[in-house]
């Protein structure tokens, strides 16, 4: 109930694994880790936790931003992981081919790169099986999309499911408010918080709006939470086979 800090997570999935979908996800996703590190964290100082990376669910696949703060609430965080979202737009757009070149090289050599050790390898292997997936080329797929992908096919990605203004983009928020920030949650939440033990704040947000329309909700059953969300569907392991 004490702690200072609040966090959001911030998730934009855009779909079902799939190389030709997870070679620019992933490329994107290299290209933005160091400025949004360098914005959130070096130049706003909006908390020691930023992480900018790949999120991947059952085979579904999202770029993730997490932030944790003791300055900023869930509210301002969302709205600065927006703004940077814009900023790297505009990065996107600028980018040169001589940059564009490094960061695939980057993103091919974590995929092709050996296991250290039998161990990696085996949990490689058990993951495939273990998800009915069998796409024990997986490395050497998305390698050989990334090697290809464009700046123009990068670009439409980015407009097409990050953007604000993107019409495949599905977004969840998930925030909690620490205590320097319980005024920012709205009356019925923070009565409904004040009783719980669950570090006094909520235990899922379902979505952070606007401060002048905020819409928090207690997650009751997490199952009919996925299905009320305009969310891909986690995968039906029928749909994969040998």
């Amino acid at each position: 109930p004490d702690n200072i800090n609040s966090a959001i997570e911030v998730i934009l999935q855009v779909g079902p694994d799939d190389p030709h979908r997870l070679a620019p996800l992933q490329l994107l996703a290299q290209i933005a880790q160091e400025p949004c590190f360098n914005k959130l964290r070096t130049e706003q100082q909006l908390g020691y936790i930023v992480f900018c990376g790949v999120r991947g669910d059952h085979g579904i696949n999202a770029l993730r931003f997490l932030v944790q703060s003791s300055r900023a609430d869930p509210y301002m965080l969302d709205e600065k992981i927006e703004d940077f979202i814009e900023y790297l737009g505009g990065l996107l757009e600028d980018i040169d081919e001589d940059a564009l070149r490094r960061n695939i090289d980057a993103v091919l050599d974590s995929n092709l790169e050996r296991d250290k050790t039998l161990f990696a390898e085996t949990r490689r292997w058990a993951g495939e099986i273990e998800h009915h997936f069998y796409r024990f080329s997986r490395a050497v797929e998305l390698a050989a999309s990334v090697s290809t992908t464009t700046k123009a096919d990068l670009l439409g990605f980015f407009n097409d499911f990050i953007h604000r203004d993107g019409k495949n983009r599905r977004k969840l928020v998930v925030g909690i408010f620490g205590a320097k920030h319980q005024s920012a949650l709205p009356t019925a939440a923070r009565t409904r918080a004040s009783h719980d033990n669950d570090n006094a704040t909520l235990a899922a947000t379902h979505a952070l709006q606007t401060r002048n329309e905020p819409a928090v909700y207690q997650v009751a059953n997490i199952r009919q939470f996925r299905t009320s969300n305009s969310l891909f569907p986690v995968q039906s392991r029928a749909q994969n086979k040998l």
